[in-house]
């Protein structure tokens, strides 16, 4: 007996199979039924005035420097780590605790 799970992935696949070639072979008919994504305001926005581009720039680059900071502080934080841990193992396994670096 085949596991009950099997069915539902092979629909999907088929489904998405089926999708495939109806968007290969009638594009502007499936372009005509699928909803189509609107722009938002604020890109809009961002494009067309100066002042609001660069305080949206301003305030990505800002994000972009916290979050880099954030990865540095993390990194540095899992080193300190894998150090402490190194010291430890090197104290079990060599005589007296010697390092030979």
């Amino acid at each position: 007996m085949r596991a009950p799970t099997r069915l539902p992935v092979r629909l999907i696949l088929a489904a998405e199979a089926a999708e495939f070639r109806l968007r290969t072979r009638f594009p502007p008919a499936i372009d005509a039924l699928t909803p189509q994504r609107h722009r938002s305001a604020e890109l809009d926005q961002i494009e067309t005035d100066p002042a609001f581009r660069a305080l949206f720039l301003a305030e990505l680059d800002a994000a972009l420097t916290e979050r880099a900071a954030a990865e540095v502080a993390e990194l540095e934080a899992f080193t300190d780590a894998v150090e402490a841990a190194a010291e430890n193992l090197r104290a079990v396994i060599l005589p007296g605790g010697e390092r030979d670096a």
